[in-house]
């Protein structure tokens, strides 16, 4: 799986505008602090190449260029002499997870709550272990905890890379609980050692590199 066995090149910044996209960054946190909603970046004409290369909003690269349109001020009239309640709605998105047992079977019907700061988030896996939690956009870090056996998982929001690049299939591997002494970094030899055993258990060709990235995505148990 070297060489032009598998390929996976170092991805490339994409985009023009004028904000540069940082690790841990992605449209949805960006437009929680500029004060737009997402789909207000993610559409606008100047990001057009960027929306078609990248595809998810969830995931940027460092290096990508963001436009960030200004804001336009909104007038409210209220009428004088009276107690008026302005409530401005924080944004979220949903977080998809499924939860598996050490063997891939999905985890049902078990409840888990996601601690982001002080806030505990509940919810309960379906029938095919998907847990769906709507979390505050702007979040980096969370906990995920099951409320039966206490165990807990750290988790870095927003930090998936493109799924083509190097640093997202080691992060994948990562999830699926493959050993790599790093996370992120290049396909040295012993990540690609490490890959060869997923190819194995996962029954895809190694010279396949796009249905390698693809089943990647599928098994990660923290993917969208």
């Amino acid at each position: 799986m070297a060489g032009d066995r598998f390929d996976i090149k170092q991805a490339l910044p994409v985009g023009d505008g004028e904000h540069v996209v940082v690790q841990g960054e992605c449209i949805y946190s960006l437009a929680a602090r500029s004060g737009h909603d997402w789909k207000t970046i993610w559409n606008h004409p100047n990001n057009a190449a960027l929306k078609h290369i990248r595809k998810d909003p969830g995931i940027l690269l460092p290096g990508d260029r963001v436009h960030i349109p200004d804001i336009k001020p909104k007038t409210v009239e209220l009428s004088s002499g009276r107690r008026h309640r302005i409530v401005v709605a924080g944004q979220k998105i949903d977080l998809h997870l499924r939860m598996c047992d050490a063997d891939g079977a999905p985890i049902a019907n078990a409840k888990y709550q996601l601690l982001i700061g002080n806030r505990r988030l509940p919810g309960t896996t379906n029938h095919d272990g998907q847990l769906v939690i709507s979390v505050p956009a702007e979040a980096a870090e969370a906990r995920l905890q099951s409320i039966e056996t206490g165990e807990t998982y750290s988790l870095h929001l927003g930090q998936m890379d493109p799924p083509e690049t190097p640093s997202a299939v080691r992060k994948r591997l990562v999830n699926l609980g493959y050993n790599l002494e790093e996370v992120d970094g290049q396909l040295d030899e012993h990540s690609l050692s490490v890959l060869r055993g997923f190819c194995e258990d996962a029954e895809v060709g190694e010279t396949e590199r796009e249905e390698v990235v693809k089943r990647l995505q599928e098994k990660d148990p923290w993917s969208r």
